[in-house]
Protein backbone atom coordinates (compact mmCIF):
# COMPACT_ATOMS: atom_id res chain seq x y z
CA UNK A 1 0.00 0.00 0.00
CA UNK A 2 1.66 3.10 -0.07
CA UNK A 3 1.03 6.86 1.39
CA UNK A 4 -0.02 10.79 0.86
CA UNK A 5 -3.93 10.01 -0.36
CA UNK A 6 -4.10 14.01 -1.38
CA UNK A 7 -0.60 13.77 -3.14
CA UNK A 8 -1.12 15.88 -6.53
CA UNK A 9 -1.07 13.86 -10.01
CA UNK A 10 2.15 13.44 -11.26
CA UNK A 11 3.01 12.70 -15.43
CA UNK A 12 3.97 8.82 -15.41
CA UNK A 13 6.39 6.95 -18.07
CA UNK A 14 10.09 7.17 -17.77
CA UNK A 15 12.45 10.42 -18.35
CA UNK A 16 14.33 10.79 -21.74
CA UNK A 17 17.86 8.77 -22.10
CA UNK A 18 20.15 8.05 -24.57
CA UNK A 19 23.50 5.66 -25.17
CA UNK A 20 24.35 4.53 -28.89
CA UNK A 21 24.86 1.20 -29.95
CA UNK A 22 27.77 -0.22 -32.28
CA UNK A 23 26.71 -0.73 -35.85
CA UNK A 24 27.78 -3.05 -38.38
CA UNK A 25 30.09 -2.17 -40.91
CA UNK A 26 29.71 -2.75 -44.75
CA UNK A 27 32.43 -5.24 -45.82
CA UNK A 28 31.22 -6.87 -49.32
CA UNK A 29 34.07 -7.42 -51.99
CA UNK A 30 34.08 -4.64 -53.91
CA UNK A 31 35.75 -6.63 -56.51
CA UNK A 32 33.96 -8.41 -59.17
CA UNK A 33 34.09 -12.41 -58.97
CA UNK A 34 36.85 -13.30 -62.01
CA UNK A 35 34.53 -14.44 -64.19
CA UNK A 36 35.94 -18.18 -65.40
CA UNK A 37 35.63 -19.88 -68.63
CA UNK A 38 36.06 -23.38 -66.94
CA UNK A 39 33.55 -24.78 -64.40
CA UNK A 40 32.42 -22.65 -62.13
CA UNK A 41 33.81 -22.85 -58.77
CA UNK A 42 32.53 -20.53 -55.27
CA UNK A 43 35.01 -17.09 -55.58
CA UNK A 44 34.29 -15.30 -52.35
CA UNK A 45 31.82 -15.56 -49.50
CA UNK A 46 31.23 -12.68 -46.68
CA UNK A 47 29.46 -11.25 -44.34
CA UNK A 48 27.49 -8.33 -45.08
CA UNK A 49 29.30 -6.17 -42.17
CA UNK A 50 32.27 -6.93 -39.47
CA UNK A 51 29.80 -6.49 -35.94
CA UNK A 52 26.51 -7.45 -35.17
CA UNK A 53 24.12 -7.47 -32.14
CA UNK A 54 22.91 -11.49 -31.44
CA UNK A 55 20.11 -11.80 -32.80
CA UNK A 56 20.07 -9.79 -35.92
CA UNK A 57 19.20 -11.38 -38.96
CA UNK A 58 21.98 -10.94 -41.43
CA UNK A 59 21.61 -11.37 -45.47
CA UNK A 60 24.93 -13.74 -45.77
CA UNK A 61 26.51 -14.41 -49.12
CA UNK A 62 28.90 -16.19 -51.56
CA UNK A 63 29.44 -15.49 -54.79
CA UNK A 64 30.89 -18.08 -58.00
CA UNK A 65 33.00 -17.48 -61.09
CA UNK A 66 30.52 -18.02 -63.50
CA UNK A 67 26.56 -18.65 -64.07
CA UNK A 68 25.69 -21.85 -64.97
CA UNK A 69 25.90 -24.32 -61.72
CA UNK A 70 23.60 -26.98 -60.91
CA UNK A 71 24.65 -27.52 -57.13
CA UNK A 72 24.32 -25.51 -53.99
CA UNK A 73 26.59 -23.26 -51.72
CA UNK A 74 27.31 -25.16 -47.85
CA UNK A 75 27.14 -21.93 -45.78
CA UNK A 76 29.20 -22.90 -42.41
CA UNK A 77 29.74 -20.76 -39.42
CA UNK A 78 32.36 -21.30 -37.27
CA UNK A 79 33.68 -20.39 -33.75
CA UNK A 80 36.33 -18.07 -34.78
CA UNK A 81 38.17 -18.54 -31.17
CA UNK A 82 37.82 -21.86 -31.35
CA UNK A 83 37.59 -23.35 -35.09
CA UNK A 84 34.43 -25.91 -34.25
CA UNK A 85 31.84 -25.97 -37.11
CA UNK A 86 28.77 -24.82 -34.91
CA UNK A 87 25.63 -24.25 -37.98
CA UNK A 88 25.70 -25.08 -41.42
CA UNK A 89 23.16 -24.43 -44.17
CA UNK A 90 22.94 -24.99 -48.15
CA UNK A 91 21.67 -22.99 -50.53
CA UNK A 92 20.53 -23.90 -54.24
CA UNK A 93 22.38 -21.95 -56.81
CA UNK A 94 20.06 -22.42 -59.69
CA UNK A 95 22.68 -20.91 -62.20
CA UNK A 96 23.19 -17.84 -60.14
CA UNK A 97 25.88 -15.95 -60.08
CA UNK A 98 25.91 -14.77 -56.56
CA UNK A 99 23.98 -16.82 -53.41
CA UNK A 100 22.33 -15.18 -50.31
CA UNK A 101 21.37 -16.33 -46.91
CA UNK A 102 19.32 -15.38 -43.97
CA UNK A 103 21.48 -16.21 -40.96
CA UNK A 104 20.57 -14.98 -37.20
CA UNK A 105 23.71 -13.74 -35.63
CA UNK A 106 24.79 -15.81 -32.91
CA UNK A 107 27.33 -15.95 -29.89
CA UNK A 108 28.95 -19.06 -29.64
CA UNK A 109 31.06 -18.71 -26.12
CA UNK A 110 30.91 -16.01 -23.33
CA UNK A 111 34.17 -14.97 -24.23
CA UNK A 112 33.66 -10.72 -24.41
CA UNK A 113 36.68 -8.90 -26.04
CA UNK A 114 37.68 -7.22 -29.63
CA UNK A 115 38.38 -10.67 -31.12
CA UNK A 116 36.14 -12.23 -33.90
CA UNK A 117 33.34 -14.79 -32.89
CA UNK A 118 32.12 -15.92 -35.61
CA UNK A 119 33.91 -17.26 -38.66
CA UNK A 120 32.11 -18.51 -42.18
CA UNK A 121 32.98 -20.76 -45.08
CA UNK A 122 31.28 -21.39 -48.64
CA UNK A 123 31.44 -24.93 -49.89
CA UNK A 124 30.65 -25.32 -53.17
CA UNK A 125 28.58 -28.68 -53.90
CA UNK A 126 27.48 -30.57 -56.94
CA UNK A 127 23.82 -32.55 -57.23
CA UNK A 128 25.86 -35.46 -55.68
CA UNK A 129 26.65 -33.64 -52.67
CA UNK A 130 30.30 -33.86 -53.80
CA UNK A 131 32.66 -30.73 -52.41
CA UNK A 132 33.95 -28.48 -56.08
CA UNK A 133 35.47 -26.60 -53.89
CA UNK A 134 35.78 -24.10 -50.75
CA UNK A 135 36.54 -20.65 -49.96
CA UNK A 136 36.97 -19.04 -46.24
CA UNK A 137 35.27 -15.67 -45.68
CA UNK A 138 38.23 -12.96 -45.49
CA UNK A 139 36.84 -11.16 -42.74
CA UNK A 140 35.04 -12.74 -39.75
CA UNK A 141 32.02 -11.68 -37.63
CA UNK A 142 32.03 -10.12 -34.38
CA UNK A 143 29.31 -9.87 -32.05
CA UNK A 144 28.77 -6.85 -30.09
CA UNK A 145 26.60 -5.92 -27.12
CA UNK A 146 25.78 -2.68 -25.67
CA UNK A 147 27.94 -0.74 -24.05
CA UNK A 148 27.38 -0.43 -20.04
CA UNK A 149 25.41 2.56 -19.26
CA UNK A 150 23.66 3.84 -16.22
CA UNK A 151 20.52 5.98 -16.24
CA UNK A 152 19.51 7.33 -13.21
CA UNK A 153 16.20 9.41 -12.16
CA UNK A 154 14.37 7.72 -14.26
CA UNK A 155 11.12 8.83 -12.72
CA UNK A 156 9.42 12.60 -13.69
CA UNK A 157 9.23 14.84 -10.07
CA UNK A 158 10.62 11.31 -8.57
CA UNK A 159 6.86 10.41 -7.82
CA UNK A 160 3.86 8.43 -8.71
CA UNK A 161 0.06 9.30 -8.38
CA UNK A 162 -2.78 7.56 -8.99
CA UNK A 163 -6.83 7.76 -8.48
CA UNK A 164 -8.25 6.70 -5.63
CA UNK A 165 -11.54 4.83 -5.91
CA UNK A 166 -14.06 3.72 -3.47
CA UNK A 167 -16.60 0.75 -3.53
CA UNK A 168 -20.42 1.81 -2.93
CA UNK A 169 -21.56 -0.41 0.30
CA UNK A 170 -25.01 -1.60 -1.57
CA UNK A 171 -24.16 -1.11 -4.77
CA UNK A 172 -20.69 -2.92 -4.80
CA UNK A 173 -20.02 -0.38 -7.53
CA UNK A 174 -16.31 1.12 -7.31
CA UNK A 175 -16.26 5.06 -8.12
CA UNK A 176 -13.26 7.56 -8.16
CA UNK A 177 -13.62 9.76 -4.79
CA UNK A 178 -11.78 12.82 -6.55
CA UNK A 179 -8.66 11.79 -3.86
CA UNK A 180 -5.34 10.53 -5.23
CA UNK A 181 -2.27 8.45 -3.91
CA UNK A 182 0.63 9.77 -3.84
CA UNK A 183 3.97 8.51 -3.11
CA UNK A 184 7.66 9.51 -3.66
CA UNK A 185 9.01 6.96 -6.05
CA UNK A 186 12.13 6.73 -8.09
CA UNK A 187 14.97 4.16 -9.58
CA UNK A 188 18.58 3.58 -11.45
CA UNK A 189 18.72 1.58 -14.58
CA UNK A 190 22.39 -0.08 -15.27
CA UNK A 191 23.55 -2.26 -18.06
CA UNK A 192 26.98 -3.66 -17.38
CA UNK A 193 28.52 -6.74 -18.43
CA UNK A 194 24.76 -8.18 -20.09
CA UNK A 195 23.65 -7.44 -16.62
CA UNK A 196 20.32 -5.29 -16.18
CA UNK A 197 19.61 -3.68 -12.94
CA UNK A 198 16.79 -1.73 -11.67
CA UNK A 199 18.10 0.28 -8.51
CA UNK A 200 16.29 1.74 -5.62
CA UNK A 201 18.16 3.80 -3.27
CA UNK A 202 16.60 4.37 0.30
CA UNK A 203 16.95 5.91 3.54
CA UNK A 204 16.16 3.67 6.39
CA UNK A 205 15.05 5.84 9.57
CA UNK A 206 14.48 4.09 12.61
CA UNK A 207 11.62 5.35 14.71
CA UNK A 208 11.34 6.14 18.68
CA UNK A 209 13.89 4.04 19.91
CA UNK A 210 14.63 1.42 17.16
CA UNK A 211 18.31 1.13 16.04
CA UNK A 212 18.68 -0.27 12.77
CA UNK A 213 21.78 -2.05 12.55
CA UNK A 214 23.84 -3.87 9.28
CA UNK A 215 22.88 -7.03 10.23
CA UNK A 216 19.04 -5.91 9.40
CA UNK A 217 19.76 -3.97 6.12
CA UNK A 218 21.87 -7.25 5.24
CA UNK A 219 18.73 -9.99 5.62
CA UNK A 220 15.89 -6.85 4.33
CA UNK A 221 17.82 -6.63 1.22
CA UNK A 222 18.26 -10.36 1.13
CA UNK A 223 14.52 -10.47 1.79
CA UNK A 224 13.74 -8.29 -1.14
CA UNK A 225 15.86 -9.33 -3.97
CA UNK A 226 15.20 -12.79 -3.10
CA UNK A 227 11.18 -12.34 -4.28
CA UNK A 228 12.05 -10.13 -7.11
CA UNK A 229 15.34 -12.04 -8.98
CA UNK A 230 16.06 -14.48 -11.15
CA UNK A 231 12.45 -14.73 -12.50
CA UNK A 232 13.16 -13.07 -15.65
CA UNK A 233 15.82 -11.61 -18.32
CA UNK A 234 15.53 -8.84 -20.62
CA UNK A 235 15.26 -10.28 -24.95
CA UNK A 236 15.71 -8.17 -27.61
CA UNK A 237 12.82 -8.14 -29.39
CA UNK A 238 14.72 -7.59 -32.57
CA UNK A 239 16.20 -11.26 -31.94
CA UNK A 240 15.57 -13.29 -34.75
CA UNK A 241 15.45 -16.37 -32.90
CA UNK A 242 12.26 -15.25 -31.09
CA UNK A 243 10.96 -16.12 -27.37
CA UNK A 244 12.73 -19.72 -27.76
CA UNK A 245 16.31 -18.26 -28.25
CA UNK A 246 18.80 -20.96 -26.19
CA UNK A 247 21.76 -17.85 -25.94
CA UNK A 248 23.39 -17.92 -22.67
CA UNK A 249 26.07 -15.73 -22.48
CA UNK A 250 24.26 -12.10 -21.84
CA UNK A 251 24.23 -11.30 -25.96
CA UNK A 252 20.55 -11.29 -26.16
CA UNK A 253 19.46 -12.23 -23.51
CA UNK A 254 20.17 -10.11 -20.44
CA UNK A 255 19.78 -11.42 -16.93
CA UNK A 256 17.75 -8.63 -14.76
CA UNK A 257 18.45 -7.94 -11.61
CA UNK A 258 16.35 -5.66 -8.89
CA UNK A 259 18.79 -4.01 -6.66
CA UNK A 260 17.77 -2.40 -2.73
CA UNK A 261 20.61 -0.30 -1.74
CA UNK A 262 19.80 1.27 1.80
CA UNK A 263 21.83 4.22 1.74
CA UNK A 264 22.51 7.49 3.94
CA UNK A 265 22.77 10.16 1.32
CA UNK A 266 21.54 10.23 -2.10
CA UNK A 267 18.36 8.91 -1.29
CA UNK A 268 15.65 7.80 -4.06
CA UNK A 269 13.01 7.38 -1.07
CA UNK A 270 12.51 7.60 2.21
CA UNK A 271 10.91 5.05 4.68
CA UNK A 272 10.39 4.96 8.27
CA UNK A 273 11.04 1.50 10.43
CA UNK A 274 8.68 1.44 13.42
CA UNK A 275 9.97 -1.47 15.98
CA UNK A 276 8.26 -4.50 16.12
CA UNK A 277 5.69 -5.77 13.57
CA UNK A 278 2.06 -4.15 12.57
CA UNK A 279 -0.79 -5.03 14.36
CA UNK A 280 -3.08 -3.68 12.12
CA UNK A 281 -6.17 -3.18 9.96
CA UNK A 282 -4.83 -2.57 6.43
CA UNK A 283 -4.69 1.64 5.87
CA UNK A 284 -4.53 1.72 9.48
CA UNK A 285 -1.48 4.03 11.20
CA UNK A 286 -0.20 0.57 12.85
CA UNK A 287 0.40 -0.87 8.80
CA UNK A 288 3.18 -1.54 6.04
CA UNK A 289 2.86 1.58 2.93
CA UNK A 290 5.91 2.71 0.71
CA UNK A 291 7.24 5.18 3.40
CA UNK A 292 6.78 2.79 6.56
CA UNK A 293 7.99 -0.44 7.15
CA UNK A 294 8.22 -2.74 10.38
CA UNK A 295 11.14 -4.16 11.91
CA UNK A 296 9.32 -7.59 12.16
CA UNK A 297 7.18 -9.44 10.42
CA UNK A 298 3.74 -10.30 11.60
CA UNK A 299 1.02 -13.21 10.59
CA UNK A 300 -1.62 -10.39 9.60
CA UNK A 301 0.54 -9.52 6.29
CA UNK A 302 2.37 -11.67 3.52
CA UNK A 303 6.18 -12.43 3.72
CA UNK A 304 6.66 -10.98 1.09
CA UNK A 305 5.82 -7.56 2.43
CA UNK A 306 8.85 -6.02 2.18
CA UNK A 307 9.62 -6.76 -1.39
CA UNK A 308 5.62 -5.48 -2.19
CA UNK A 309 6.49 -1.69 -0.68
CA UNK A 310 10.07 -2.05 -2.06
CA UNK A 311 8.18 -2.44 -5.66
CA UNK A 312 6.35 0.85 -4.77
CA UNK A 313 9.61 2.29 -3.77
CA UNK A 314 11.27 1.46 -7.38
CA UNK A 315 7.34 2.85 -9.23
CA UNK A 316 4.99 0.20 -9.34
CA UNK A 317 1.45 -0.11 -8.30
CA UNK A 318 -1.10 -1.87 -6.16
CA UNK A 319 -2.71 -4.72 -8.49
CA UNK A 320 -5.71 -5.29 -5.97
CA UNK A 321 -8.91 -3.20 -5.77
CA UNK A 322 -8.90 -0.35 -3.21
CA UNK A 323 -5.09 -0.37 -3.76
CA UNK A 324 -3.02 2.52 -5.30
CA UNK A 325 -3.49 0.54 -9.12
CA UNK A 326 -2.78 2.37 -12.42
CA UNK A 327 -4.68 5.42 -13.42
CA UNK A 328 -5.71 2.41 -16.79
CA UNK A 329 -7.59 0.47 -14.28
CA UNK A 330 -11.07 0.07 -13.28
CA UNK A 331 -12.03 -2.00 -10.57
CA UNK A 332 -15.58 -2.60 -11.48
CA UNK A 333 -13.97 -4.80 -14.25
CA UNK A 334 -10.51 -5.37 -13.32
CA UNK A 335 -9.32 -8.87 -12.11
CA UNK A 336 -6.36 -8.73 -9.89
CA UNK A 337 -3.86 -11.10 -10.46
CA UNK A 338 -3.34 -12.65 -7.54
CA UNK A 339 -0.16 -14.26 -7.71
CA UNK A 340 1.66 -11.23 -8.31
CA UNK A 341 3.72 -9.66 -5.38
CA UNK A 342 1.97 -6.18 -5.70
CA UNK A 343 -1.32 -8.18 -5.56
CA UNK A 344 -1.48 -10.84 -2.70
CA UNK A 345 1.27 -13.31 -3.99
CA UNK A 346 4.58 -13.62 -3.92
CA UNK A 347 5.73 -13.87 -7.78
CA UNK A 348 7.02 -10.67 -9.85
CA UNK A 349 5.02 -10.42 -12.88
CA UNK A 350 6.63 -9.82 -16.66
CA UNK A 351 4.90 -6.80 -17.29
CA UNK A 352 6.64 -5.22 -13.67
CA UNK A 353 9.67 -4.42 -15.79
CA UNK A 354 7.85 -2.75 -18.85
CA UNK A 355 9.01 0.19 -18.03
CA UNK A 356 12.39 -0.20 -16.74
CA UNK A 357 12.75 -2.09 -19.87
CA UNK A 358 11.84 0.73 -21.78
CA UNK A 359 14.35 3.22 -20.78
CA UNK A 360 16.94 0.49 -21.64
CA UNK A 361 15.57 0.42 -24.72
CA UNK A 362 15.97 4.38 -24.86
CA UNK A 363 19.57 4.09 -23.43
CA UNK A 364 20.29 1.52 -26.67
CA UNK A 365 18.12 2.51 -29.63
CA UNK A 366 16.78 -0.78 -28.97
CA UNK A 367 13.17 -2.62 -27.77
CA UNK A 368 13.22 -5.25 -25.44
CA UNK A 369 10.73 -7.71 -23.38
CA UNK A 370 10.96 -9.44 -20.17
CA UNK A 371 10.79 -13.22 -20.28
CA UNK A 372 11.05 -16.64 -18.45
CA UNK A 373 15.14 -16.14 -17.25
CA UNK A 374 16.90 -19.17 -18.90
CA UNK A 375 20.67 -18.02 -17.88
CA UNK A 376 21.63 -20.59 -15.16
CA UNK A 377 22.40 -19.26 -11.29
Amino acid sequence: MTTDPNAATSPEGPADVGAPTSSGVEVAPTEPASVAAGAPQVDTAWFPQETAMCGDTLEVRARLTAEGFDGAVDFQYKNARSGADVEGRSEVVGGALEVKQSWVARKFEGTWDDQPDVALTGALMNNAWTLVNEVDAAKPLRIVRPANGYSSSNLPGASRSTPQWTQDAVSKVWSKNGKNYGWKANYAIEFKDGVVSVIGKVKLVPVGALVITAAMKTKWKSQIEGYWNKVFSAHRKACGRGDACPCDFGCCLYEIKVVCKFVDTGEYTTVNVNAGACTGPWGSASWWYSDTWWESWSNNVPKSVRAHEFGHNIGLFDEYKGGATAASVDPNTYKEPTASIMCSGTSPMSWHFNTFLYVLGVMHKDKYKAVKRKRSP
